[in-house]
């Protein structure tokens, strides 16, 4: 009876400490989001991060303006993460057969000065055209003084005003330029024969339910667009933005939240917007220089490749008129995005990146997946605060041997050659929740189980 006892409560503990882990991880991302800001000086960030299960964390810190504070549904420009939904289309009109990415771009679109009239749209999609950028910083100024603010741009007019000689010959490799998915957008209006925008809200926004995702200034929404500095003046805009937003067109005037942008990856990787065969084709990457095009490692449709902290994302670094990172894992089935109100600010991301590693390790240690195990490991009391009586729950013919960890998954103690119940009367290094294993002379886990510790 009273090892039943024990053992109810061991269970009753352990769904505490699931809730309680939970909790410790979101306000550790909170933390991450405040120190971050405070590190950088920018106004504010908001980030999300969407689990395994489809469960989303979301957070934001600080503010826009100066005035107003940034909410879960504070709209950022995405920047390079539109550049996942326009290489999405295409891949989709692919599927309908009303197009292929090794069709030449010429067959949709009239000749273009500048532009060879062999490129490819795989090599508009991956920036192995050799297209040299359209709107570069020079022209981004003049886009972006108070007499262009409110204009809302016809890529044509950019296209005859801008154009360049291009920087290499099609398909020499990466180099990455606005201008391959300017022309993508013509090819998608050609093909529907429809606006750019209402395809996107027709196949992607609203089935997926991305309520709080845009393409600006060509749809209205309620939700406050994020304020941001000008590049230029340092100044804050509080002018319209049309004209920035319109000359990034279906390269990166697509704005939303962190939320929306982590749902859409997870539902493009778990096989719910296109076919299984089009992602493997948009993961298929070219190779990108160290170094040579910030942290980007690689280049697939529409979509970038990094490795950090020995883990594998796909997803998009971007920064015009805010700075954004937007990335997904297949490894981990988890997405991350963290989006700031200016341009400086960069390691958000990656501490909650560092985060979630150290969690999943802890969870690694805990796992019970492959164990034999009875669950009949009883600890009295539990919480304890000193001296504890660790009962093993199963019959052990030979000696045992006592292992306990932290929640990073780091061994802190170790009782070795112990027969029956162990009393341990040792202080563990600071309040919290515990893995306790007991394991055989020959190193196999025989029980596992939690333990709460709070300092006197």
């Amino acid at each position: 009876m009273i090892r039943s006892l024990l053992i109810t409560l061991l269970v009753l503990v352990s769904i505490r400490l699931d809730a309680q882990l939970d909790q410790e991880l979101e306000e550790t991302f909170q933390a991450i989001l405040d120190q971050d800001r405070n590190d950088w000086g920018y106004n504010g960030i908001s980030a999300a991060l969407i689990y395994p299960d489809g469960c989303t964390w979301s957070g934001t810190s600080g503010n826009s303006t100066g005035v107003d504070t940034i909410d879960s549904e504070t709209l950022f420009q995405t920047n390079l993460c539109t550049q996942f939904f326009t290489a999405v289309l295409i891949l989709l009109l692919q599927e309908e057969g009303l197009l292929t990415i090794d069709d030449k771009f010429h067959h949709y679109i009239d000749s273009i000065p500048f532009v060879d009239n062999s490129i490819t749209i795989r090599q508009l999609l991956n920036h192995s055209s050799g297209l040299e950028l359209l709107v570069d910083f020079p022209e981004l100024e003049q886009l972006t003084s108070p007499e262009n603010a409110d204009k809302v741009w016809h890529i044509d007019s950019l296209i005859d005003q801008y154009i360049k000689p291009p920087v290499n010959n099609p398909g020499l490799g990466f180099y990455f330029s606005d201008l391959n998915y300017l022309l993508l957008g013509k090819i998608i209006e050609e093909v529907t024969e429809n606006t750019f925008h209402l395809e996107l809200r027709h196949r992607i926004h609203d089935p997926l339910g991305l309520k709080n995702t845009f393409l600006a200034p060509y749809e209205d929404f309620e939700n406050k667009l994020a304020q941001s500095k000008n590049i230029f003046t340092g100044e804050i805009y509080f002018e319209s933005v049309n004209s920035l937003l319109s000359s990034a067109w279906t390269g990166g005037a697509i704005i939303s939240t962190p939320t929306d942008i982590v749902a859409f990856l997870r539902s493009l990787f778990k096989g719910e917007i296109i076919s299984a065969s089009s992602l493997s084709m948009m993961l298929d990457t070219i190779f990108i220089p160290p170094g040579s095009f910030g942290e980007w490692q690689g280049m697939g449709l529409g979509i970038g490749f990094i490795r950090y902290a020995d883990i594998p994302f796909n997803g998009e670094t971007g920064f015009l008129f805010h700075r954004t990172r937007a990335y997904y894992s297949p490894e981990l089935d988890m997405g991350i995005a963290t989006f700031l109100t200016e341009l400086n600010g960069t390691d958000a991301f990656y501490r909650i990146v560092d985060v979630v590693k150290e969690s999943l390790h802890f969870c690694e240690v805990t796992s019970t997946t492959d164990l034999k195990v009875d669950n009949s490991l009883a600890i009295y009391p539990n919480p304890a605060n000193e001296r504890m009586i660790i009962d093993p729950g199963v019959e052990i013919t030979n000696a045992w041997t006592l292992k306990i960890f932290n929640q990073v998954g780091q061994l802190i103690l170790e009782r070795k050659n112990l027969h029956g119940l162990y009393t341990l009367d040792a202080a563990l290094p600071g309040s919290g929740s515990y893995i306790v294993k007991v394991v055989s002379p020959k190193e196999s886990i025989i029980n596992i189980g939690r333990l709460v510790f709070q300092e006197n």
